[in-house]
């Protein structure tokens, strides 16, 4: 188990440990998946970005990696734009949060989609996805530097990174997420 919270993704830490036992990905598809991870990690480039971020990336394009092609992978196809577009109509605003709450949607690729792209509304402290499944509900937290995430999802069992964290909750956990952003005391 390593935890590092300064790095943005945890690609940086996979290819920190390539680097120290001198291994090289060979395989273009492999090292387009780390540069995926580490811009989705990132919200492109956006937060928490340090000259480790840059460093790993740049490794990352050493082993052959491509950032246009893996930026690719964020591009949707017509009916997943318009799901997201749905899934980001449905946003309300609570005490500076913004809330999407959905039923049934596993794609958690769209999801994180969602939460990022809420993230970038003025005047909110931190976005929120709840996604409301029969045997489960994920909840997806993106802030700005109001608020840690990891701490927020912490209490209900979840992890993640300063900015960007989740939790898998159960369904009776709900109102207690929704009643701690409602109560949430701003500094």
């Amino acid at each position: 188990s390593w935890l590092e919270s300064s790095v943005s993704s945890t690609t940086e830490l996979v290819v920190e440990l390539l680097e120290a036992n001198s291994i090289k990905i060979e395989s273009q598809k492999l090292a387009n998946l780390g540069i995926l991870g580490i811009l989705t990690d990132s919200n492109n480039l956006k937060y928490d970005t340090r000259q480790h971020t840059l460093e790993a990336l740049s490794t990352l394009v050493s082993f052959k990696g491509d950032i246009e092609e893996a930026r690719k992978k964020q591009y949707l196809e017509f009916e997943d734009f318009k799901k997201l577009t749905n899934l980001i109509e449905k946003v309300y605003i609570l005490n500076k949060f913004a809330i999407i709450e959905v039923d049934n949607e596993k794609d958690q690729i769209l999801l994180s989609m969602a939460v990022n792209k809420i993230s970038e509304m003025k005047n909110i402290n931190a976005a929120v996805i709840i996604s409301n499944n029969d045997s489960k509900v994920i909840v997806k937290v993106r802030t700005n530097d109001k608020v840690n995430a990891k701490v927020f999802v912490e209490e209900f069992g979840g992890g993640g990174h300063a900015r960007q964290a989740a939790a898998e909750v159960t369904h009776n956990e709900i109102p207690q997420i929704i009643s701690k952003m409602k109560n949430y005391e701003w500094k």
